[in-house]
């Protein structure tokens, strides 16, 4: 996966004939912008990837799994799932242009300038940017966003990763929260990178389909040290703005503009077609 992270790199792998030399003047300098943090989502029905004949149709690919859109790599996840770091958490408005005017992300505002943008919900359950709004595009959709910087735990370490939640996963977004908040550490409190979460998902349906959701299940606390700093540094470059969500990067398989949903009146939930 591209941006992998491994928690600490011992002197023994590293072959003989590179220990004794001064490559200093060799190695390269990447900032967080030469690196892409990969996306997980959910693939859906009308996923592209899971469409026999469109052009991002992957072999294997079904509904339920997760999709790495850096790596391509699909993950079985109805079942047995991950484990990951919940390591940290921003709360957005995110503007795309509409699926049927060819998609695409456009801009993400802070809390504050969301609110403010006028919007209106059309017949499938979107809300629309109007005219007369002081921010956005008229026509444009605007989804609340929930963006989770993670760790996926691998055999070998860990690699950083981003869920973003808008729409049918917001509720599931709003769980994975509460569920930490629900685990304080005595004498220190919430501390979102002290925890093992594993991540499946899971079916829901109405009498407009079925689609998938995420759903969390505590593991315990995190015993490794090595990623236990490197999910703190981590979150601090969150906070300052050096690691950043590129949502222009991520494929509309997880309730985004690109994967538009049917409001389910009277519930949270919104079915992504």
């Amino acid at each position: 996966m591209a941006g992998k992270a491994v928690a600490k790199a011992e002197k023994s792998n590293v072959p003989a004939f590179m220990q004794d030399q001064d490559l200093s003047a060799h190695t390269e300098q990447m900032s967080q912008d030469d690196v892409s943090i990969p996306f997980l989502q959910i693939l859906q029905q009308l996923s592209p990837m899971c469409v026999d004949g469109d052009p991002q149709f992957i072999e294997g690919a079904k509904p339920s799994m997760v999709y790495n859109t850096v790596t391509k790599e699909l993950i079985e996840t109805k079942d047995k799932g991950f484990e990951f770091v919940p390591v940290s958490y921003k709360d957005t408005f995110v503007e795309w242009v509409t699926r049927n005017n060819g998609g695409g992300f456009v801009k993400e505002y802070n809390i504050a300038d969301g609110e403010t943008i006028i919007t209106a919900r059309n017949e499938n359950g979107h809300d629309i940017i109007q005219e007369g709004s002081p921010l956005g595009t008229p026509g444009n959709q605007l989804n609340r966003t929930h963006t989770h910087f993670i760790f996926v735990l691998t055999s070998s370490g860990y690699e950083p990763a981003v869920m973003s939640m808008a729409i049918t996963q917001l509720k599931p977004s709003k769980n994975l929260n509460s569920l930490i908040n629900n685990h304080p550490f005595p004498g220190i409190g919430v501390l979102r990178f002290g925890h093992v979460i594993q991540a499946k998902t899971e079916m829901r349906k109405n009498d407009q389909g079925s689609w998938y959701i995420w759903s969390w299940n505590y593991e315990g606390p995190l015993e490794d040290e090595n990623i236990f700093e490197a999910a703190k540094a981590f979150a601090t470059g969150v906070r300052s703005g050096e690691h950043k969500a590129d949502h222009a990067k991520a494929d509309g398989a997880d309730g985004d503009a690109a994967s538009p949903a049917k409001a389910d009146t009277g519930t949270d939930e919104e079915v992504p077609f």
